[in-house]
Order: C-alpha cells, then structure tokens, then sequence
C-alpha cells in the first residue's frame, strides 16, 4: 500500500539530520512495513506565504538520508517527497507561485484550519481547479465547520477536487464526529484516496490496513484498490486519472455527459 500523507519527520523546523532521532524514524517505518505499506509520501508542513526555499532544498537533502537509512537497515521502504499545504487566511493570490516553489505535481495536497472556516474556502480550491491543479481536500471528515459547509465540499468533489480520509478515522479515534463523515463519504463512494497522516509510532502510527479491511467490507476489493493503491500511485507518479479510476459516485459534468 501507499501511504499518501505521512509525518514520518515530524518536527518540520529540522536544521540537521544529525538533531533527528533516526531511532524514531526507523521505528515508524518498521511499523509501516508490518502494516503493508511499501511507499510513504512524507509531506512536510508548509505554510502559504512564508515557505522559504531552504525549508524546500533542505527537506529534498533530508530525504536522501532517510531513504539512505532505511537501506543500510534493509527496509525495503520507499519514501517520496510530497506536500501538505496549509491554508489559512486569504492567499488565493499568491498559492500558484508558493506552490510553485515546492513542486511541479498536479496534485496538491491542502489542509485547512480545523476549528473554523478560513476565508474564501471554497474560492482558493476553485481557482486550483482553473489553474489546472487537483485539488486534495486532507481530512475533511474532521473539520469543526463540516455541517455547514457539506454542500460545497461535494460541489467542490463534483468539480474535480479530490478528498483524503483519515485512516483512523474510520475506527473512532478521532471521535464520534469524524466516524460518520468517514462513513458517510464511504457510503456516497466519494473517497478518492486514505492516509494514515502518521506522526510518530506512538501517537498516531502508520496504520493503512484496519481503514482497508473495512473498504473491503463495505465497497468491493476491486475499489478498495483503487483507493488505497490504484489512485495513490497516480498521485506519487503525476499521471492523469481516467474517467474510470474515479469514485462511483462523484458526479462530474463530463461523466455525465458521458453516461447520458
């Protein structure tokens, strides 16, 4: 399995690899592999309007070394190096540039305030869509604001922005709250990709397998794949996503059109 969305470094402000506790790291990825996950996509934290190209070349010389350590202590784990954006005032003007600066994908992965609405939501999300990016919604199922703005985030979904689900989402972790939207997102077969968003083997470890068996009970392992395996690979790769690798029941207006 890929594991799109993962903290396995999880202190972000990192000025030398030496400062790391390797011992952690190498923790995280040995719990991983006992899980099945083959990939992790580390995704540093950046901040829209105060990502510095340091932060960027420094995390690109960080990844060497992890995946160096892994291979002297025989993982046969992969790591990538991803994103995860974090929006929270108006920068809609300014994120195609900040974007720019950190990677040339497709797909960005976003994640907004959890306890309240930033401003122009929905605006910030639209305009990546113009631009030509997918959009990856992190968590949604666990934002404070969800009830009241359910209806955009589908709107959202049917106009090409993609979701990602909390793995341990689904087995009550994070509370009553969170569980139903998983579930209900899984009941309208709108997920498109599960992450664990690991950050260390303790608290919130990278556990992908106990999210897939309940796909597998609820959908088919024909879309459990896809989910966890299929539509990730493409993220990982910068591929495009035919219109058939996409969850039954987001209804964009060309598969419509097309199903018409």
């Amino acid at each position: 399995m890929i594991d799109l969305h993962s903290h396995i470094i999880e202190n972000t402000v990192i000025t030398d690899e030496i400062n790391l506790d390797w011992e952690s790291v190498l923790n995280v990825a040995r719990m991983a592999l006992e899980d099945g996950i083959d990939r992790i996509v580390w995704t540093p934290e950046y901040n829209i309007g105060q990502i510095r190209s340091d932060d960027v070349s420094r995390n690109e010389l960080l990844l060497n070394v992890i995946n160096l350590k892994l291979l002297e202590a025989g993982f046969p784990l992969t790591v990538t190096l991803g994103a995860d954006f974090h929006l929270a005032l108006n920068e809609r003007a300014m994120i195609s540039s900040e974007i720019n600066k950190v990677s040339d994908s497709q797909y960005v992965l976003l994640s907004f305030p959890q306890v309240y609405l930033p401003v122009n939501f929905e605006e910030t999300v639209r305009h990546l869509l113009e631009k030509g990016y997918v959009p990856i919604i992190a968590h949604p199922e666990r934002l404070s604001w969800i009830n009241e703005k359910y209806h955009v985030i589908r709107s959202l979904i049917d106009g090409g922005a993609w979701i990602q689900i909390t793995a341990d989402s689904f087995t009550g972790y994070f509370g009553r709250k969170a569980q139903y939207w998983a579930e209900r997102f899984l009941s309208e077969g709108i997920i498109h990709v599960i992450a664990s968003e690991a950050h260390s083997g303790d608290r919130r470890p990278p556990v992908l397998s106990e999210a897939k068996h309940i796909l597998e009970s609820n959908l088919n392992k024909i879309e459990a794949h896809k989910i966890m395996e299929v539509r990730p690979q493409l993220v990982v790769t910068n591929e495009f996503c035919a219109l058939d690798l996409l969850p039954p029941g987001v209804n964009i207006g060309w598969k419509k059109e097309k199903v018409s």
